[in-house]
């Protein structure tokens, strides 16, 4: 695919509203992200093209519109045109020089919005009294006239001049279109030859394990069971990654193949803590109630003073963490947003959205992992595998992945970082040491079903670490369960609902007397484990003895303290005073 970029030019006064709710004292807000800079969201530009383009066709040209911008429904195919958000011109200039300055009351948010915005009211005047009707008064914001936006597009060269057609017959958009205000010129270049930006490591020869780091540079979707679009998952699942192999490949059976194989495993990409891969919380993690600082391991009885002091221990969930040699536990909760959307009414004589007469709203919301965050992951195989899979992603830095990837969401920055063997299997003798899922596990019963019995995963993690069935061992259970689903793209239908153990679960053994075990290089237990399930992790008990009594937590989310500046010579002035 060629890169182009589209420019948009306001000729007037533009309010591109999402229906959010931003400011109380605001009825229409325009979009704009949390640094406060306005832009036109993607699926925005590809409904009006799409309009654009059938308005063409009804004139009598042949567009093939619906392959260019995609149809409704399941059965429609991807769109062969990929959109991405449209944001100001020097955008990345003056958002780096915003997140540089955050917290100074300058950069606020509000004052950045407020340099390429103002708001406008409006009222409905009774025309027999000639006064204002009760109610009527509207507050507005809108972009001002003359800010430019640029989008940038993906497609295949054969589409470009159907493309240019159509911005030359996109005239308005936004909220009262035809009432003054969206009036825009778009035209269309050619994006310059220079080469994507990758920055990875060199290929190792035989290397079995290949690491990987995601940049998300906009939102992603990755649906879970529940909702559908409405919810996504705060991880991206490891049959995403096979997806993007497939995707990428020269050969897409070599990838099937290689996948098929069982020797392939593709792990979850969980969020990046201090350039860590955060995983689950374990379950034996207890948090105190108010109380930020401090927290408790679960597998040792109570310290004294939170007996002492009848302190409340809750379990600590809904975050990824990492514990240092310190026993200091560095937690990171992944960041989700909601974005609303709309899709007008068949007929293009409503000039709103609005309901249909079955009654279904033609507002709709989308869940997605919010952008700027860094997720990390990996992939473990034999040597030819990796060298197959390293091939396939340095080729480039930009690739789209998840749901909704043709318009606003999906754009991510992959970087390979590392590369090596596979650690050496572990031979310890031990009485006392825990296993953790850090993915679902997916466990069948003797009978052949999904399976949701703590006594069938001890089963699994038995067979794993060769533990004898006749051994008596007393096993502490922290279970934690999750649903689990799909869709299956090539079948055009949904993957099976599945109850499973969720990961953060932890099985604390302990053994009568000292067993040898043998721990694989990659532990994985249960079934679909080359999609990123049942990978597990063991930590020996005799080495965690320090950790009884309140244990630190160092929260990696708090920002920075809010500081002021003088206006008349902040950098805001200079930077940002010619964009207008």
């Amino acid at each position: 695919m060629n890169k182009f970029f589209l420019k948009i030019t306001l000729q007037s006064d533009m309010c591109v509203s999402d229906g959010g709710v931003y400011n109380s004292s605001v009825d229409i807000d325009v979009c704009h992200d949390e640094n406060g800079f306005p832009y036109i969201p993607a699926k925005r530009i590809r409904g009006c093209l799409r309009e654009c383009a059938i308005e063409l066709q009804d004139w009598g040209m042949e567009i093939p519109w619906e392959k260019m911008f995609g149809g409704k429904g399941e059965s429609a195919k991807r769109a062969a045109i990929r959109i991405g958000d449209a944001h100001l011109e020097e955008f990345c200039e003056m958002n780096s020089l915003a997140k540089k300055n955050t917290g100074k009351t300058v950069f606020h948010p509000q004052n950045i919005l407020n340099h390429f915005a103002y708001t406008r009211t409006q009222t409905a005047i009774n025309h027999e009294t000639g006064v204002a009707e009760p109610t009527s008064l509207r507050t507005m914001r809108v972009v001002a006239k003359g800010t430019v936006f640029i989008a940038e597009i993906n497609m295949e060269p054969s589409y470009e001049e159907t493309l240019r057609t159509c911005c030359d017959v996109w005239h308005n958009m936004g909220v009262s279109r035809t009432r003054g205000l969206g009036e825009i010129k778009v035209s269309l270049k050619p994006a310059n030859s220079s080469e994507e930006e990758r920055k990875h490591v060199a290929y190792q020869e035989g290397a079995e394990i290949l690491w990987y780091q995601l940049q998300l540079e906009e939102p992603v979707i990755c649906k879970s069971v529940n909702g559908q679009e409405a919810r996504t998952l705060d991880y991206i699942e490891g049959s995403k990654m096979q997806g993007l192999l497939l995707e990428n490949a020269a050969s897409r059976e070599e990838v099937i193949c290689m996948i098929g194989s069982g020797e392939l495993f593709c792990s979850n990409a969980y969020i990046s803590i201090n350039n860590i891969r955060g995983t689950e919380v374990p379950a034996y993690i207890h948090a105190v109630k108010n109380d930020e600082n401090h927290y408790v391991n679960g597998l040792y009885p109570d310290p004294d003073c939170v007996k002492n002091e009848h302190l409340q221990l809750n379990r600590m969930k809904h975050c990824y963490a990492y514990i240092d040699e310190k026993q200091k536990l560095h937690r990171e909760k992944v960041r989700i947003e909601e974005r609303y959307h709309h899709r007008r009414p068949e007929d293009k004589g409503i000039g709103r959205a609005s309901e249909e007469k079955n009654g279904d709203s033609q507002f709709y919301q989308m869940s997605s992992v919010e952008a700027g965050q860094t997720f990390q992951g990996y992939f473990a195989g034999t040597a030819d595998q990796i060298k197959t899979i390293y091939n396939i992603l340095s080729q480039r830095g930009i690739y789209h992945i998840g749901y909704s990837r043709t318009s606003e969401y999906g754009r991510v920055r992959l970087r390979i970082t590392d590369m090596g063997k596979k650690p050496q299997s572990i031979r310890r003798k031990t009485k006392n040491f825990c296993v953790k899922l850090e993915a679902p596990a997916i466990v069948y019963n003797k009978n052949a079903f999904y399976s949701t019995n703590a006594d069938d995963l001890i089963e699994e993690v038995n067979v794993v670490l060769g533990i004898s069935k006749d051994m008596q061992a007393n096993i502490r259970k922290y279970v934690q369960y999750v649903v689990l689903g799909g869709y299956n793209v090539t079948w055009k239908c949904p993957k099976p609902v599945i109850v499973a153990f969720e990961k953060g679960t932890v099985l604390s053994y302990s053994l009568p007397f000292e067993t040898e075990l043998t721990v694989p290089p990659v532990f994985l237990v249960g079934e679909r484990v080359t999609e990123g399930y049942g990978e597990a992790s063991i930590h020996f008990l005799d080495d965690m003895e320090s950790t009884q009594g309140l244990l630190e937590i160092s929260d990696d989310r708090k920002g920075q303290p809010e500081g002021l500046v003088d206006a008349a010579e902040s950098e805001f002035t200079y930077a940002f005073a010619h964009v207008r």
